[in-house]
């Protein structure tokens, strides 16, 4: 009897430790969240839908949202979050701060996303010579106004900036306040909707504009499981959209204030990589990141966006793709 009442304690004792432990874990997940920024970007959908399904209930992975790029790019630098969704130039300027940051997923690459709207009596870049153009205080709309510009001869010079954050562009426009505006999905749909007329998009200059989520060096250490976790949440949503196309886009649409349709036909100027490319891009297999990037820094250079030159090399780190989840 005395034998059996042993076995019983000690069983006792093995649930009772196994729960602590199981609770000291939660404890200590709950008080180590992964703050991760993103802005209303069609390319960053599947990081929306998978909230709206549910992916990520009851883990460390918290989503903070700005109004802009720069306000993120901000944040990040003070602090304030340990990853963020970003364009390839903020992590750039990022690192030349001294920020010791790496590139962990590639989540798209625009191919006519990011674009040039003009009211309809300008007729092509050439016409903007002069007039006042809205751009985000970013990396991404400096440098994509100079790409633009620099196909018909122009330079930065040629026009008149005028700072707007994505969330001011709209209105801005309608009210005439400038001519032009560099922008992106959702403003673009609904400001072509209204007569706008594109007179430039990023497919003219594939493969340099790309956005990557970015995360602190010590939180890769830190919280590894998480960050593998949160990209193979990604990759889960992308295969789920794949698998019901109007079901994702009932979900994501309204997020961005844009009819399921709109949606759907915004998609065709994004491209998704996939957890294949994702490998091949962040190995270096495949040199058109890394070429993109180097045409993005030379840019940055000669727009003072940088003060010296980045390897951009260094930046990338595949881990997480090369052990991520195929669904």
């Amino acid at each position: 009897m005395r034998r059996f009442w042993r076995r019983v304690g000690a069983i006792l004792l093995a649930i009772v430790t196994a729960t602590t432990v199981t609770i000291a874990g939660c404890v200590q997940t709950a008080a180590t969240p992964l703050r991760v920024g993103t802005s209303l970007w069609t390319g960053f959908a599947h990081l929306y839908l998978a909230e709206s399904l549910g992916y990520f209930q009851d883990s460390p992975v918290r989503f903070v949202e700005y109004p802009s790029s720069h306000d993120m790019t901000q944040a990040f630098l003070n602090g304030e979050i340990e990853a963020a969704a970003v364009t390839m130039g903020d992590a750039l300027s990022m690192a030349e701060k001294g920020i010791d940051v790496k590139v962990v997923l590639v989540f798209d690459s625009s191919n006519g996303a990011d674009v040039i709207l003009a009211k309809p009596t300008i007729e092509n870049l050439q016409a903007l010579k002069g007039k006042q153009v809205g751009v985000e205080a970013s990396v991404l709309g400096t440098f994509t106004l100079t790409r633009a510009l620099a196909k018909v001869g122009l330079t930065l010079e040629a026009v008149q900036i005028a700072p707007l954050g994505i969330s001011e562009q709209e209105a801005a426009f309608r009210e005439g306040n400038v001519d032009a505006l560099v922008t992106y999905e959702p403003v673009r749909s609904r400001l072509l909707a209204s007569g706008a007329k594109q007179i430039f998009d990023s497919s003219q200059i594939p493969g340099e504009i790309v956005d990557i989520l970015v995360v602190r060096s010590d939180a890769l250490k830190n919280q590894t499981a998480t960050v593998q976790f949160l990209i193979d949440q990604w990759f889960r949503a992308y295969a789920q959209a794949k698998k019901d196309p109007q079901d994702a886009a009932k979900r994501v649409a309204p997020r961005l204030e844009l009819s399921p349709e709109a949606y759907q036909k915004s998609l065709a100027g994004i491209h998704f990589p996939t957890l294949e490319e994702n490998r091949q891009l962040l190995s270096q297999g495949d040199s058109t990141l890394l070429e993109g990037a180097r045409q993005l820094i030379q840019v940055m250079l000669d727009r003072k966006l940088l003060t010296q030159p980045v390897d951009p090399s260094v930046l990338l780190d595949d881990q997480f793709v090369q052990n991520g989840q195929s669904w």
